[in-house]
């Protein structure tokens, strides 16, 4: 199918190497469209996908696909927003017109594709994902787990409610993620994550983060920071010591957790011993997504020590970093860790006030009463 990528920041729409600036409804219609491809929707439910908490008239999908129709015709042949008589509106999405490279039927081959497409994912290089898989004239077939990934990387939460193409328990460990990012709700979501591991549900892969940094980080952000230590001090280390060594996928994840419980049980000498580790060990390793975390964490602990015009700069240069990664699922986290840094019973009230707006902000783009709600339902169908 035509791959298109969509940059939720700016809502742009790119194909190729060209790209489409559309409004915040136009953005939000055609990706719904785009991932229903070929199956055709009646403009009452296109107002209930798209315009869930408003009452827009019918007449107002009919003025936003006239708009699409104009914004799109650059990409006639490869896709087109075809209306349905009497009933409302599909996109089709043509087959490429190309065929794979010969070489593509050597498995050794697809491995080694497979294997870039994992060293992108693990340094946080979100852009690279998306040209890589976008390349027409690869004919690379994704992974079927990294669809599950990919919709996670671009923040697409409604994704996990509306795809019916994977099981449910492929999607979980996600699910838990989203809810706990909108709720907040730190207990319950320790509660989701220990009945999936012990009812043994979660993929392995997926369990394996589950019982490392998942828990870790929703007992921390739970400012459980005693429990959070004990939790790496019986099962971490004894358990799974290799995630504690620089070589390791989680370890610079792990390290930005052991940063936040340092400042969290007032360990400053510590906070400064693991800084000083890992700055050097971004001099050598390319991990931008902990990079900008990492960056985050510094400039709220610069704030809190009433340094603030140069912790604003390196909490905004932190964030320019994770923004870059086009991972949108990780801004909700550097968020949530700065805040947690400058709760107003710690420090600069402005700063976080000025935090939890930017969250907001970002937030709203999911309607996240309902989205909760829906994400909810399913956890509790499976882990309550």
């Amino acid at each position: 199918m035509t791959q298109l990528q969509f940059m939720l920041t700016d809502y742009t729409v790119k194909f190729g190497s060209e790209q489409i600036s559309l409004l915040r409804k136009e953005y939000y219609l055609l990706q719904y469209l785009y991932e229903h491809a070929n199956q055709a929707f009646s403009r009452e439910q296109l107002l209930n996908a798209v315009w869930p908490l408003e009452a827009p008239s019918e007449r107002t999908v009919d003025d936003h696909i006239y708009r699409l129709r104009k914004k799109l015709k650059r990409w006639d042949g490869e896709l087109t927003i075809e209306t349905i008589k009497g009933f409302g509106y599909q996109l089709v999405c043509e087959k490429p017109h190309h065929k794979a490279l010969p070489v593509m039927k050597d498995q050794e081959f697809r491995q080694l594709l497979e294997s870039v497409l994992k060293k992108y994912h693990l340094y946080g290089q979100g852009d690279s994902i998306a040209a890589f898989i976008s390349e027409k004239n690869i004919g690379f077939e994704i992974p079927a787990a990294y669809e599950v990934i990919l919709a996670y990387m671009k923040g697409d939460f409604w994704w996990f409610i509306r795809e019916n193409k994977y099981p449910m328990t492929d999607k979980l460990f996600f699910l838990i993620h989203i809810f706990q990012t909108l709720s907040k709700d730190y207990t319950r979501s320790i509660m989701y994550i220990q009945h999936g591991i012990k009812r043994d549900v979660f993929p392995k892969h997926h369990r394996y983060e589950a019982e490392t940094i998942g828990l870790l980080l929703a007992y921390t952000a739970n400012r459980e920071f005693e429990k959070a230590t004990q939790y790496v001090d019986d099962f971490i280390n004894q358990r799974t010591p290799e995630i504690t060594k620089p070589d390791h996928g989680f370890y610079p994840f792990l390290q930005n957790i052991r940063l936040l419980i340092a400042i969290g049980r007032e360990r400053f000498g510590e906070f400064v011993e693991i800084c000083a580790q890992m700055e050097k060990f971004y001099l050598e390793k390319p991990y931008q997504r902990e990079l900008g975390i990492f960056t985050i964490i510094k400039g709220a602990c610069q704030v809190r020590n009433h340094e603030a015009e140069q912790g604003i700069a390196e909490i905004e240069r932190g964030f320019d970093i994770v923004k870059r990664t086009h991972f949108k699922s990780h801004l909700f986290p550097a968020l949530d860790m700065a805040m947690l840094l400058l709760a107003p019973d710690f420090s600069n009230t402005i700063v976080y006030e000025k935090l939890k707006e930017r969250r907001e902000q970002l937030e709203q783009e999911y309607h996240p009463a309902e989205l909760l709600s829906q994400v909810r339902t399913v956890l509790d169908q499976y882990l309550a």
